[in-house]
């Protein structure tokens, strides 16, 4: 089956350029090219960098859905990286991406720079200039937050037993009556 793009859906695309080289920028199926995301990764086109970046990037966009550019305050950049799995001191809203794993360490140091970037590069335009002052001046949350969650392994998750230690016994399986062997 198909997937058909609703109206004003981001995607991230591979472009090939004339020369043979290839980029990744992000595309909104309304407006086309979104011109903010295309020229901040324009500076990385080629590096190995705008492919992760504009993955990156387009998951801030969808987020934010509501809020522009000009819009976008310091606590807004917080609240998205605590939805993505950093480890904030302030309640976000529903968790961001349901269904998929929060982000890593790692993960997260690299949204926090491109997010930075990205409005830093906006801030070149005239865009937002008083987030850049907020931006030089805090660091934006990218340690991940082993706080509680629920409890699954991968065994669990794919059908299958976890595995136990030896000596210990599984609990006892009731049968349809609700008795126990």
């Amino acid at each position: 089956m198909a997937q058909r793009l609703a109206l004003g859906q981001l995607r991230v695309e591979k472009v090939r350029h004339r020369d043979g080289r290839c980029s990744y920028t992000v595309f909104d199926s309304a407006s086309g090219l979104h011109s903010g995301a295309d020229w901040y990764l324009s500076k990385y086109a080629g590096t190995g960098s705008d492919r992760t970046y504009a993955y990156l990037l387009v998951d801030h966009l969808r987020w934010h859905e509501g809020l522009t550019p000009e819009s976008v305050v310091f606590r807004d950049l917080k609240r998205y990286m605590g939805a993505v799995g950093a480890k904030i001191p302030m309640p976000y809203g529903a968790p961001w991406r349901v269904g998929k794993r929060p982000y890593q360490n790692d993960a997260l140091r690299g949204a926090a720079t491109c997010l930075k970037g990205f409005y830093l590069r906006q801030a070149e335009l005239g865009i937002n200039t008083a987030l850049v002052q907020e931006l030089n001046l805090k660091r934006m949350p990218t340690q991940q937050d082993k706080g509680p969650r629920p409890a699954r392994t991968p065994q669990a998750e794919h059908g299958r037993e976890p595995a136990r230690a030896e000596g210990t016994e599984a609990p006892a399986q009731e049968d349809a009556a609700g008795r126990r062997p």
